[in-house]
């Protein structure tokens, strides 16, 4: 793309152009050179993701609503705080007492289980 280089330090020479021109940062995005990761530190489930999963637990999908809830427990393993219809968690172990009490059969039905998330 023509950007300026450096043989011995790249790495800082590419981040500079990039943090430094709007363009450069644009075409990096673009052309999928760069990711760029934005952390949270909320999450709120929306009210359908929910009533679809109530919807897979009723219909016995568990390994469906499992997948789903073990990416929330990912998100508090990484502190990320999870609302669920207005309660707030911030910890995977409030997380499964909730869970175990709206989904009673998952942790049986389903061979991987969700605090198992890494």
């Amino acid at each position: 793309h023509g950007w300026k280089t450096s043989w011995f330090f790249l790495g800082e020479a590419f981040k500079k152009q990039i943090s430094t021109d709007k363009d450069k940062l644009a075409t990096a995005l673009n052309a999928g050179i760069v990711d760029i990761k934005i952390p949270m530190d909320r999450y709120v489930v929306r009210s359908k993701d929910l009533k679809d999963m109530d919807q897979s637990y009723e219909s016995q999908a568990w390994d469906r609503v499992a997948n789903e809830l073990r990416q929330y427990v990912i998100l508090l393993k990484n502190d990320v705080e999870v609302e669920v219809e207005g309660t707030t968690f911030t910890s995977a172990g409030n997380f499964y007492t909730w869970l175990h009490k709206r989904y009673p059969v998952l942790e049986e039905a389903v061979d991987d289980w969700i605090l198992d998330a890494k």
